[in-house]
């Protein structure tokens, strides 16, 4: 396939996650308050336009900082300038960064929340604006989880990064989940509750079974395993409809699983689409940013993230042609070509994944 047609159906992939993250949000807030219930079908009540998202308006914040070519390490300083929801572990972040305790330190002192899934939201961003390249979406999103969680508020971020930045209908779902388990901490609760997952993804009722066997994990990690469920969907209403009812945090399951289910889908159905209407619905929180006008305009600025740090490879008419040989020869035998290694997290990112004590490893480090 021409590069030109891969690099536009991957920008279509991004468009339909991003669009998929508002419904997915906005299912997922509508239950909040709810009992347990039975996974959903559509919408209940049916909306009358998206809800407001402090996540989605971090999305806008970090659209920005990829703009600005800012570097990710700096995005804690980012979030206190611009983004002010002091709901969750993301109030007392930004109270310690406020009194000029520098992440991680900022993420785990005096932070009873420090383990909510307020990160792995934020981390979805990271995973499509460097869609193709997970070990680079694991480093920003262990550097934006950091400046408010601690733990498995970080881990399971970083698990959300890895896994969207994956995912694709080309790929297999279920093999890009099972490598977590090389890469996360043996402390995470994910790590332990990975073979449950793994048991009942995509299995008839697995969601409802599979949720039922996790129950007592920490919410960052319950949120992750619930979403990672839901997505083994058979369409995008079932993956969002099942998010919606999970025992983690709503909002964010519906958030995650809207984005794998665009992804593995390619779209998002105009069923699920159109009861949002056309306008973004921005927050009280945003300082100094002008949100986009339009959910359209949002998916764009997604896709534009992602087309900033993954650029389009050179198309076959303009890379350069090699001189003609004096010398004829015959054509050798074609090399076969081998298969593609599975994607390997860089030494250093996995070694801040890993660290236990990420305190002391900011400080040997030098980051502010």
């Amino acid at each position: 396939m021409d590069i030109e047609v891969l690099e536009k159906d991957t920008e279509n992939v991004v468009r339909a996650a991003a669009l998929g993250a508002v419904v997915g949000w906005t299912i997922g807030l509508s239950q909040e308050s709810r009992g347990l219930l039975t996974p959903l079908r559509f919408f209940d009540p049916v909306p009358v336009r998206m809800a407001v998202s402090p996540v989605l308006d971090a999305w806008i914040v970090l659209s920005r900082m990829v703009r600005h070519e800012t570097p990710t390490h700096l995005v804690a300083a980012q979030y206190l300038d611009t983004w002010r929801y002091p709901a969750g572990a993301a109030g007392f972040g930004l109270a310690n960064l406020g009194r000029g305790v520098p992440p991680p330190l900022s993420g785990s002192l005096d932070n009873p929340l420090s383990e909510d899934a307020g990160a792995l939201g934020r981390a979805a961003f990271w995973g499509l604006a460097f869609h193709g390249e997970p070990s680079q979406a694991v480093s920003a999103a262990l550097y934006d989880a950091s400046f408010d969680h601690d733990r498995d508020g970080i881990w399971a971020a970083a698990a959300v990064a890895w896994v969207v930045a994956q995912t694709s209908s080309s790929v297999d779902f279920r093999s890009k989940v099972a490598t977590l388990a090389d890469i996360l901490p043996p402390e995470s609760e994910i790590v332990g509750a990975l073979s449950t997952v793994l048991n009942w993804l995509g299995q008839p009722d697995g969601f409802v079974h599979g949720s039922n066997a996790l129950k007592g994990l920490n919410q960052a990690a319950a949120t992750f395993c619930a979403s990672i469920l839901a997505s083994g969907g058979d369409d995008f209403g079932a993956c969002v409809g099942a998010a919606a009812t999970t025992s983690g945090h709503r909002p964010t399951a519906g958030l995650v699983a809207g984005v794998l289910a665009g992804l593995r889908f390619a779209q998002v159905p105009t069923d699920w689409s159109d009861p949002l209407g056309t306008g973004y619905i921005a927050g009280s929180g945003l300082r100094l940013i002008d949100p986009p006008q339009t959910i359209d305009d949002f998916t764009e600025m997604v896709v534009g993230a992602h087309a900033h740090l993954c650029p389009p490879a050179l198309t076959a008419a303009e890379e350069p042609i090699p001189a003609p040989s004096e010398v004829t020869e015959a054509d050798p035998a074609p090399t076969p070509t081998p298969a593609p290694e599975p994607p390997r997290l860089d030494p250093e990112v996995a070694r801040r994944l890993r660290s236990t004590s990420p305190t002391c490893l900011a400080r040997l480090e030098g980051i502010d």
